[in-house]
């Protein structure tokens, strides 16, 4: 994108209206452009009415086609004085016209003597919907054609002297060493969010252990990188190609904040390490009570074997109980070995395995319908942005349904992380 928003600008900042210092101020800014020599060459002669003889560039140091957004414009009129008389007669001002609609924008100056309206070609929020079509897919269409005009607000555009005479050459991007370092910079943060993304813990779910396998990808986590990686990237694009600081609709807001309460509210409820150790520690000394019973029953099972055989009596059924014993006895052991062997069943869940399956993949190992569908939603509406801000240089305003449906895919995934009544 360009850095037209961000270059160093000639001219006033506001339209210079009454009062003695204003009018200086007015007569100045004319003789800054009829230095420049922008309008030397021949106008046609006007006729009875009202009508723009001729538009072009009106920059410091580039007087000649095309124009930027911010550029100052200069449309060189006919008959000026009863155009501002038509104005003051309705107790409106003059409005420059962008392809036949008001763009709500007034003079920054006048010449009266040329008969020349100086203007400002900004996007506000009042011709944000004018400037969309203009500035329309700027990486593959990157040049157009302004028809401009002027006229009293609320009004009619005038007409030219000839077909040609409204028409300014408009380049939608502007391409300078502020692109580049721009450029240069989301290219930094995009390359430094996936390196620490791999080799550091900042998306995953646990600390790493020195030694021990990588832990998985935490969902909630990436999410907040995805949005935090395009809204930055979206902003600065918007910055470079308008100027515009204020981009960032109220949506984008309310989606960034439903990205972070979704990665707090994961960690709220994911149980803590003490926890997990108390889990585990409860879970290997339930499994050692179940040794310690299956041993007592295969001692009173053993006692009562020797007591039939002192007696001369059958012992198959005492010795076929201490034989069902012995081997429960032998396999439970195995299992509480096992078990305080291995580290707490969450972590060992926590074992990456792979980014993919990490994100979409409960503790079990298997697709989580609810996972599935956080993905789905956040890429889709990532897609719809990415759309938005590379074709209309806008970010998109999602509706209030929309804002829904994604609180809602993230409130029951981290519904599905709380563990349960008992555990």
């Amino acid at each position: 994108m360009g850095a037209q928003g961000l270059r160093p600008r000639a001219g006033v900042i506001g339209a210079a209206q009454g009062g003695g210092l204003a009018r200086r101020a007015v007569a100045a800014f004319g003789l800054v452009f009829v230095c420049l020599g922008s309008h030397a060459q021949a106008l046609p002669a006007c006729g009875a009415q009202p009508a723009v003889r001729s538009v072009s560039v009106a920059e410091v140091g580039r007087d000649v086609p095309p124009a930027y957004l911010n550029d100052h414009v200069a449309v060189d009129l006919c008959h000026l004085d009863a155009l501002q008389g038509a104005a003051a007669g309705q107790q409106a001002v003059l409005h420059l016209f962008i392809n036949g609609v008001d763009a709500g924008l007034a003079p920054v100056a006048v010449d009266p003597d040329a008969q020349r309206l100086y203007f400002q070609l900004r996007r506000t929020t009042g011709n944000a919907d004018l400037w969309k079509p203009v500035l329309h897919n700027p990486l593959r269409q990157r040049r157009t054609t302004l028809q401009l005009s002027v006229g009293v607000a609320g009004g009619e555009a005038v007409p030219g002297l000839n077909a040609a005479a409204r028409m300014l050459p408009f380049k939608k991007l502007y391409v300078d060493s502020w692109t580049y370092a721009a450029a240069a910079a989301l290219g930094l943060v995009l390359a430094l969010t996936v390196y620490l993304g791999q080799r550091s813990d900042m998306l995953r779910d646990n600390p790493s252990t020195a030694g021990a396998p990588r832990p998985t990808y935490s969902l909630a986590r990436v999410q907040m990188a995805w949005w935090f990686v395009l809204v930055v990237a979206g902003f600065m694009a918007i910055l470079l190609v308008t100027g515009d600081t204020d981009s960032l609709p109220a949506s984008i807001l309310a989606l960034i904040g439903i990205s972070a309460l979704t990665g707090v509210s994961a960690m709220a409820v994911a149980p803590s390490a003490e926890q997990r150790q108390a889990a585990h520690r409860t879970a290997v000394d339930n499994a050692l009570g179940a040794v310690a019973q299956t041993r007592a029953s295969l001692s009173a099972a053993q006692q009562q074997v020797a007591a039939a055989h002192a007696a001369g009596q059958d012992t198959v059924g005492p010795g076929a109980l201490a034989a069902s014993l012995a081997l429960m006895l032998a396999a439970r052991e195995r299992e509480a070995g096992d078990l305080a062997a291995a580290p707490p069943a969450s972590d060992a869940a926590s074992v990456s395995q792979g980014f993919w399956k990490d994100i979409v993949s409960d503790k079990t190992g298997r697709v989580a319908l609810d996972r599935l569908q956080m993905v789905v939603w956040s890429a889709l509406l990532g897609g719809l942005y990415l759309h938005s801000v590379l074709v209309y240089v806008t970010m998109p305003d999602f509706s209030a349904t929309l804002l829904g449906l994604m609180g809602l895919s993230s409130g029951t995934y981290v519904g599905f992380k709380m563990p349960a009544r008992g555990q």
